[in-house]
């Protein structure tokens, strides 16, 4: 029977870094009926299984000794001589693989984990590919492994303390909040809420729902509801272990104090918010306190902070995890310069943010780019290409059944077409017509961007 092990991270580090020390290609390594090079390649990633013999053999070509290849392995569990790891223990390391490490290492390390599907801990393994798929924005994959993990708590009971189950629910709102389903996105946060046990595991996550049932709150125009629930929990602080959760609640009261107009309110809790950043160096949140700052700066009509509080954020846009927030902060550095009449300046920085929504699939964002580079170019006055601009929006929030901003942007479309193309000017006229009736009578939908949930 073959034996089979895991290969750790750094021992395949320690084997690339070899192998180029030795000036050798993967190719010149590679030996038929014993290792291929793809083989070879999935060792060096490491966090790989595969048989000792053929690891044996590469790193015997590589002069690598016995007993520095026995200090890096880990056992698969398979041989006659092995000792299982606890799966347990396993699947919290694949979690801090997730959350600290790489994705990818993750993932493989979490498909090398041998659970039954019989097995209560198959709930974690199904929650934590949802998470992986999450990550990667691949939502119908995420959304069915989550609804899978809900399910299997239910025929396991002994897994209801470690709230997988809420988690899971956490993250189908996420999901259906990135899709703009925000009353189903409401629906499972209560869910998530109603099955979260205080006396279990993560605790963390009963306010992550609470922070993310404030959001969506907000995005429904029920702010005062939003706000309200947001003072009861910032009661509740010094409870709260979660440095991402704290600092989400200090954008979010930021973001809420804009919104009615309180700007230097806004700014004092934005700088509270920022030290916490700074000190506890989370680098997502830090840059989204510091575009809410910017936007409350650029609302006092302080032009020059506000660039400074912009470009601050920028400034670590190397170190952020979720890549698709940087839109929104070129949006606004574009409008920023779009006020300021700095043209090309406004334009650059606002084709960036459209390029960033287009990578990141990310809708809502993208409506705003191409809307406010739209607007760019019907200033220069040129009309076509700010037409172009515009049916792009219009396609997209049509698409997402987002009406109050298809009506803006039919207005928009409607202006730039009224001396350039008379029927489409008619067209879109009345379109807008339509759609504003609609709206009067309480149908529609609104895209309102103000925050992400906080993600377990």
């Amino acid at each position: 029977m073959k034996e089979y092990v895991f290969v750790s991270l750094e021992l395949g580090h320690l084997i690339r870094r070899k192998r180029k020390e030795k000036g050798l290609k993967q190719e010149e390594l590679s030996v038929d009926h014993v290792i291929s090079t793809g083989t070879i390649s999935n060792i060096e990633r490491g966090a790989y299984r595969v048989s000792r013999e053929k690891l044996e053999f590469l790193c015997e070509r590589l002069g690598i000794a016995p007993d520095v290849l026995s200090d890096h392995l880990l056992d698969s569990g398979d041989g006659p001589q092995s000792h299982k790891i606890n799966p347990a223990l396993q699947l919290m390391s694949v979690e801090y693989v997730l959350d600290m490490v790489d994705l990818e290492k993750a993932y493989n390390l979490l498909r090398q984990i041998r659970v039954s599907k019989n097995d209560p801990l198959h709930g974690v393994v199904l929650y934590l590919k949802g998470r992986y798929y999450e990550e990667n924005r691949k939502w119908s994959n995420a959304e069915l492994h989550y609804q899978k993990a809900i399910r299997h708590v239910e025929q396991f009971p002994e897994l209801l303390d470690t709230n997988i189950q809420a988690a899971a629910y956490n993250g189908l709102s996420r999901i259906y909040h990135h899709q703009s389903k925000l009353e189903k996105a409401l629906q499972c946060v209560q869910l998530g809420l109603n099955s979260f046990k205080s006396n279990g595991e993560r605790k963390h996550v009963k306010y992550h729902l609470l922070i993310s049932k404030v959001i969506f709150l907000e995005k429904l125009n029920r702010d005062n509801e939003a706000f309200l629930l947001l003072d009861e929990i910032w009661n509740e602080m010094p409870q709260i272990e979660s440095a991402e959760a704290r600092l989400n609640m200090y954008d979010l009261r930021a973001m809420l104090l804009n919104k009615m107009k309180l700007y230097e309110q806004a700014i004092l809790v934005a700088r509270q918010g920022l030290e916490r950043a700074r000190v506890d160096k989370v680098s997502d949140r830090a840059f989204d306190l510091w575009t809410t700052m910017g936007e409350s700066y650029t609302k006092l009509g302080s032009h020059e902070e506000a660039e400074l509080c912009y470009r601050s954020a920028l400034r670590i846009r190397g170190k952020i995890r979720k890549k698709h927030i940087l839109t929104s902060t070129y949006i606004k550095l574009g409008l920023l310069y779009f006020e300021k009449n700095e043209l090309d300046n406004a334009q650059k920085y606002l084709e960036q943010a459209v390029e960033l929504g287009k990578t990141y699939q990310d809708s809502h964002r993208l409506i705003e780019a191409l809307s406010a580079l739209g607007d760019c170019f019907q200033k220069r006055r040129q009309m076509e290409k700010a037409k172009k601009l515009y049916e792009e929006a219009l396609n997209l929030s049509e698409e997402g059944g987002f009406d109050a901003q298809r009506q803006n942007i039919l207005r928009k479309l409607a202006l730039c077409c009224e001396q350039l193309d008379p029927e489409c000017f008619r067209k879109y006229v009345t379109q807008y017509l339509r759609l504003s009736v609609k709206l009067e009578e309480g149908g529609g939908t609104s895209m309102r961007y103000i925050a992400d949930p906080p993600t377990d």
